[in-house]
This record gives C-alpha cells, sequence and structure tokens, in this order.
C-alpha cells in the first residue's frame, strides 16, 4: 500500500508510521528520502489513554515534529523520542505491559472459579 502514495506526498510533507516493527531505514527503502516520522504503539488511538513514542528522522523539521505530537496527543500522551531504539524499549512497556496485567486479571477471573467441595 505504502509505494502506491509514496509519490502523493506534498514536498514539505511527512509519512507518519503506525506500522508495528518497520524501521525508518525500511519505511525510507520504499518511499525514498522523505520525512518519516513513527509513532509506536499504536494502543494508545484505541483507548485514548496510552502513552505514544515519537522518532522522526533527521529530514524532519521542529514544526512537523511539533504537528505530529499535537496530532498524536488527541489520543493519549506522546512523547518525542531522541532515537529510534526507544520506541522498542517503550512499546515493551506502554504496549506489551497492558496486555500482562490483562493476562494476570484473566488468570485471576479463571482461578476464582475453582469450587472447593
Amino acid at each position: 500500500m505504502l509505494p502506491e502514495y509514496a509519490f502523493s506526498l506534498k514536498p514539505q510533507g511527512c509519512f507518519v508510521s503506525i506500522a508495528v516493527g518497520c524501521s525508518i531505514d525500511q519505511i525510507t527503502g520504499i518511499v525514498g528520502e522523505k520525512v518519516i516520522v513513527r509513532v509506536m504503539p499504536n494502543l494508545a488511538a484505541m483507548v485514548g489513554l496510552g502513552v505514544s513514542g515519537l522518532y522522526a528522522n533527521a529530514k524532519c523539521t521542529e514544526q512537523q515534529k511539533t504537528e505530529v505530537t499535537k496530532l498524536i496527543a488527541e489520543m493519549g500522551t506522546c512523547i518525542l523520542l531522541s532515537s529510534e531504539d526507544e520506541i522498542d524499549r517503550l512499546t515493551a512497556i506502554s504496549g506489551s505491559g497492558p496486555g500482562y496485567i490483562f493476562e494476570v486479571m484473566r488468570s485471576y477471573v479463571l482461578g476464582s472459579q475453582v469450587y472447593w467441595v
């Protein structure tokens, strides 16, 4: 899907990716040397209360970072990260963390259905 849009970007525009596991280098390989911003995890968009990390490549201006940050902040908290590697760390906590909590809760609920005779 992305290659079809690569030529639609205006000169002052930027690509914002919420694709899981797709690095800026991989996106650059598809769209070329463009302004690219990665935002992860994308769970925040579903609940409006999550924490998303934002990392932009060197072509991104401060104004573009500010605009994307404001957009993402509408769906939760947005933190500007200093390296793409920090996205993985944040995702482990903010993205996977709720899954671990839900699993503990599920186990508790299933465990509480044990009947003593």
